[in-house]
């Protein structure tokens, strides 16, 4: 199960691009609100009440890019996002329970001692370290990377990198009318949202007290979701691929399709479900033995890395995912028995 041995020089990358569909609302927060009045106006650009009937709306994930020379705010699914569901769906079903937070530093006291401090860190070192011989987090550690950062020298040689790339594409932009038009039908004399990328709703939520079962005080807020059939292209880039990334990656999407693997907060609450529409699976390998069922692609213009290395592509992907999720099987119980020994 050598870390190292994966990056001792590159071998060529596994490109796979998903179109995705969102099947019920994906509710991502930027942390932010905007100002809504009630019947009235959305203005994205206001930030703070002015009168009491105002209400607040927490925004969608955004960022900013440059378009004309002019600096535009835009809705999106992040790459983060995205990655950390991918992540956190294979602790839990790859990961023994026992080891699942392993990966959590606790949080150090105010009254604690600087000689318990060390010794809570020495007992999460030594518990991480066991946790990295299982095969879930070896996967995890080897794909996603890890970023030790302890005090102690315990989990030194053990920050990585990782190997996976994730990239999200935008969501289809929208007329300022058909924004509108899906975000609040029919309740807006002014809409000035940050973005029209994508179709947005808002939805409200008012979360009960547990000891009294009436409404949570404080508890009622709104916020902004993307709606149901909002389609959006992710791509996951493996450096240096192996048969079990390709397992892996058929294993997500499983989960995915079944609804298992969910994206952004408020899963429990049956938000988050996605479908991949379409796969694509591009090889890009000087060695293509241990990648059956591909076919070499001449003259390619899909990708500049098809200048650097052969491209191939795996045409019937729907029936090679049984064989990589075997491959996956089987490299995971020996590494399980390596572990054990």
């Amino acid at each position: 199960m050598s870390r190292t041995s994966d990056f001792s020089k590159i071998k060529g990358v596994a490109k796979i691009g998903w179109e995705m569909r969102t099947e019920t609302p994906l509710c991502i927060k930027s942390g932010t609100t905007s100002v809504f009045q009630r019947e009235t106006d959305f203005d994205f650009f206001k930030k703070d009440k002015e009168k009491e009937t105002d209400a607040l709306i927490s925004d969608f994930y955004y960022d900013a890019y440059i378009r004309e020379d002019k600096l535009n705010i835009r809705y999106r699914v992040p790459a983060s996002s995205v990655r950390g569901a991918l992540r956190n769906y294979t602790i839990r079903r790859l990961v023994p329970k026992l080891y699942q937070d392993a990966d959590l530093l606790p949080v150090a006291q105010e009254d604690e001692s600087d000689d318990v401090w060390a010794q809570t860190q020495n007992a999460y070192c030594m518990r991480l370290k066991d946790a990295l011989k299982t095969p879930g987090w070896h996967l995890i550690q080897n794909l996603f990377g890890m970023a030790a950062e302890t005090e102690t020298e315990i989990l030194a040689d053990e920050t990585v990198a990782g190997r996976l790339r994730v990239m999200v594409g935008d969501l289809k932009e929208l007329s300022p009318d058909e924004f509108r038009k899906n975000f609040i039908a029919g309740r807006l004399r002014e809409c000035h949202p940050g973005s029209t990328h994508g179709k947005m709703i808002v939805s409200t939520r008012n979360p009960l007290d547990r000891s009294t079962r009436g409404s949570k005080d404080g508890g009622l807020h709104s916020f902004m979701e993307l709606a149901p059939n909002n389609a959006f292209s992710v791509t996951l880039s493996f450096l240096n691929p192996a048969p079990q990334d390709l397992g892996l990656v058929a294993f997500w999407e499983q989960a995915v399709n079944e609804g298992f693997l969910r994206f952004g907060g408020l899963t429990s609450s049956g938000r988050g479900r996605l479908s991949i529409t379409s796969a694509d699976v591009l090889l890009f390998l000087r060695e293509v033995k241990d990648f059956p069922e591909f076919e070499r692609c001449d003259d390619s213009e899909v990708d500049i890395l098809a200048d650097i290395l052969p491209e191939h592509r795996i045409s019937d992907w729907d029936s090679a995912k049984e064989y990589y999720l075997e491959v996956l099987d089987e490299k995971y119980k020996e590494w399980e028995g390596k572990a054990n020994e």
